[in-house]
């Protein structure tokens, strides 16, 4: 690939990176479902919205739901939440044996509504519905390809450039599907877990080779065969787990039936370490490892890390809700009381509704509120996921301060987050990371706590249980250490964008 290409892709790349994200909070980018039926084809439509509403945490901006019934294609999508989205009467519409769904978290410099999935194009050879979680990095490159090759775009959007490039593969192939996906695995980098259907009857799941995001298939006893980003999407429609999509793995999927084959082998894999810390839900199972089970391990590891500090404390307090479960393993290891003294809002919604930074530090106290008779005059141990900016993380230590703690501690489930993300998750660029450039005191006093214990990259890899540092054959940590698991020009690249 050459530079000049690389330069242009990853300047896209930048764009979604920045992305002002006014939650303050990282965010993975889509959640994705598919499901073919053959006993239950009236119910489809509410099977896959089950579906969604179990998903839902993965992205809250837009959801759809596209159903194949015989050779006709139905869509139904929005902007907003799954449950704002469909009713029974638009549930009851989508039928057929076999359909996908999609829900979505925005990026950056994206019109909201060009970007709602499923994305649906005619090709060549059928109609095809595609939902996709992740980032094309090299986006222009194969972008360019298929311009040349006599392809027109409507949108400036990564799915789009699949859904050609699947039309381009198809006709070179002549509409051999598992061929077809060899040529999207030559020509696609990036992080990507895609699924698609066709009205000729097809669905197919496919998950990039180094595995960036999680992608998992199983069976109901009706038959059914399900596909979705986690564990949950499976279980909540009755469907038990068979396994993960393996890394560089095509499923293809008809009526009658079920595929795999492995068409990309890598000895090494790059899962992304945030699925275990923050994305998933708890009870979710990535590639054989509980989300729940790493989440109380790490927190062990930073009860561990207070101790050898010597610092004492009365109280764990989690930030809720994603630092629940690592606050429970914290106060296992220390012997601290483990105490909700935070109670979150759940019906407020996301605070990047306020127009300024000043409101939306504001919207902290609307979205939680503090047990003062819990907090008062005790030592307090603050157990969050991450800290980014850390513009919530200093809204809600002082709200702690105000509730008269005597003295306040963070301590961070993710080590120091120090580099932008280019491989599909919601980021922030280098010089908004609190963490950037900056001593753990000097973290402490920007955000009014008598001290921040951060988590170190060894234990959070030995915590998430792949493999025992220095050993790491298994998870993306870019953000944390600066080492892309991608081609070197390409991480060049990236290192002087910010030059």
């Amino acid at each position: 690939m050459a530079a000049s290409t690389l330069s242009k892709s990853f300047k896209r790349t930048v764009k979604i990176a920045s992305y002002e994200d006014a939650s303050l909070s990282i965010k993975d980018h889509c959640g994705i479902i598919g499901i073919r039926t053959t006993k239950r084809i009236n119910d489809l439509g509410f099977l896959i919205y089950q579906g969604l509403l179990a998903l839902q945490h993965r992205g809250q901006s837009s959801a759809g739901i596209t159903v194949v019934n015989k050779k006709n294609m139905k869509t139904i999508s929005d902007l907003g939440f799954v449950k704002d989205i469909f009713d029974k009467n638009t549930l009851a519409a989508l039928k057929g044996k076999f359909g996908i769904g999609h829900v979505r978290y925005p990026t950056a410099g994206t019109d909201l509504a060009v970007g709602i999935q499923p994305f649906g194009l005619l090709t060549k050879q059928f109609k095809l519905s595609i939902a996709f979680n992740g980032t094309i990095s090299n986006f222009e490159e194969v972008r360019n390809f298929l311009m040349e090759e006599g392809f027109r775009f409507s949108h400036d959007t990564d799915t789009e450039v699949i859904g050609k490039l699947l039309d381009y593969a198809l006709e070179l192939h002549d509409g051999d599907l598992l061929k077809a996906c060899r040529v999207l695995y030559d020509k696609l980098a990036g992080a990507f877990s895609i699924l698609f259907a066709t009205n000729r009857g097809e669905m197919v799941a496919l998950r990039d080779p180094l595995g960036f995001k999680p992608l998992v298939y199983g069976k109901s006893k009706e038959g059914d065969i399900v596909i979705a980003s986690e564990t949950i999407g499976l279980s909540i429609v009755g469907a038990k787990f068979e396994a993960d999509v393996k890394p560089g793995e095509a499923l293809i999927i008809t009526e009658k039936n079920f595929k795999k084959k492995r068409l990309v082998e890598r000895s090494s894999y790059a899962h992304c370490m945030f699925e275990w810390v923050y994305f998933a839900r708890p009870d979710a199972i990535i590639d054989g490892i509980s989300a729940y089970e790493a989440r109380e391990r790490i927190g062990r590891a930073l009860g561990k890390l207070f101790l050898e500090r010597n610092f004492q404390a009365d109280l764990v307090v989690p930030i809720p809700d994603s630092g629940r479960i690592a606050a429970i393993g914290f106060a296992k290891e220390t012997g601290i009381e483990y105490t909700e003294a935070l109670i979150r809002n759940r019906y407020i919604g996301r605070t990047f509704i306020m127009p300024r930074q000043s409101a939306r530090e504001e919207a902290v106290k609307l979205k939680l509120n503090i047990m003062s008779n819990l907090i008062k005059g005790k030592n307090v141990v603050l157990v969050d996921d991450s800290i980014v900016r850390g513009t919530t993380s200093k809204g809600i230590i002082k709200m702690v301060r105000d509730a008269g703690a005597k003295k306040v501690f963070l301590a961070v489930s993710c080590p120091k987050l120090i580099n932008p993300c280019f491989m599909g998750t919601d980021f922030p660029t280098e010089r908004e990371l609190i963490a950037c450039g900056r001593t753990d005191e000097e973290i402490a006093e920007i955000l009014g706590v008598d001290a921040v214990i951060y988590n170190t990259v060894p234990l959070l890899v030995d915590s998430i249980g792949f493999d025992k540092w220095p050993e790491n054959k298994n998870l993306c940590l870019a953000c944390l250490t600066g080492e892309y698991p991608i081609d070197a020009p390409i991480s060049k690249a990236l290192h002087q964008r910010e030059s």
